[in-house]
């Protein structure tokens, strides 16, 4: 199956955030960038067991 794309372009998260964190490891990211990364996870995003805001909040709130 052929990757899914959006407006034409194939969506690669995992590369782009590799070069987000390595860019804001070197204080190479606008800190507009940095804060809407370190949105969609909880704490600190840099590191290698950075986990997805959306499941801290499920797992500190269940049903």
């Amino acid at each position: 199956m052929a990757p899914q794309g959006v407006d034409g372009d194939t969506v690669r998260l995992g590369p782009w955030f590799a070069k987000a964190r390595t860019k804001h490891r070197d204080s190479r990211l606008p800190k507009v960038h940095a804060r809407l990364v370190a949105a969609l996870f909880d704490g600190g995003w840099t590191t290698e067991g950075a986990s997805p805001a959306a499941a801290a909040y499920a797992h500190a709130h269940p049903d």
